[in-house]
């Protein structure tokens, strides 16, 4: 797969956006190091143009059609190594808490409702490192609201064409006969060959 640099400045960097706790869970791998998971949910309705990543502006165009059947697209985007701030409200100048080196993924645009109903959401998860205060932070905010700044520091768009094969030459059908030689022929002219096959 190809793949391409891209930085979603208009979706994160400047801008303090509301966001929704949709669950959260701790992890541990291998090397018994410990993190956290959370899928956050951001609400697109309502938003300028302008603030969306060209990567699905589209895609949040047709969703938000009144009698759009779009429902779904995930967005093959990891960030990797951002800044995470979480606040209380969107003017409060101290965050609750902030993470460094957290990877954000699974970007998803949901579509739901119907004319004057219809919505649009992002969906991602976070991995962050673990911390006490996030775990006791997480409890206390399932399933609810809180602001967000992203400042990111290394990001892929995957692309989601695989790249293109080159075309082969088809090679040409043999039926039994000689490939057309017309220097064979003079040849054989000159010599006093029986031309006629």
């Amino acid at each position: 797969m190809g793949k391409s640099n891209a930085r979603l400045k208009h979706l994160f960097e400047g801008k303090r956006r509301q966001c929704t706790l949709a669950d959260w869970r701790p992890l541990k791998d291998k090397a018994n190091v410990r993190r956290m998971k959370l899928d956050i949910v951001s609400s697109l309705s309502n938003q300028p143009f302008e603030s969306m990543p060209e990567e699905f502006e589209e895609e949040v165009a047709v969703m938000m059609k009144q009698k759009s059947i779009a429902n779904f697209k995930k967005i093959s985007v990891e960030m990797e190594g951002t800044l995470f701030t979480v606040f209380s409200t969107d003017i409060e100048k101290f965050p609750w808490w902030k993470s460094h080196a957290v990877t954000l993924n699974g970007f998803k645009l949901l579509g739901a409702g119907i004319d004057d109903r219809r919505s649009v959401d992002l969906q991602f998860n976070a991995y962050v490192p673990w911390s006490d205060d996030l775990r006791d932070w997480a409890g206390d905010h399932l399933h609810n609201d809180f602001f967000l700044e992203v400042v990111p520091s290394q990001m892929e768009i995957i692309a989601e064409t695989p790249a293109e094969k080159p075309v082969k030459e088809k090679k040409k059908k043999r039926d039994g006969k000689a490939p057309f030689d017309p220097e064979a022929l003079q040849r054989a002219a000159k010599a006093g060959e029986d031309l006629v096959q």
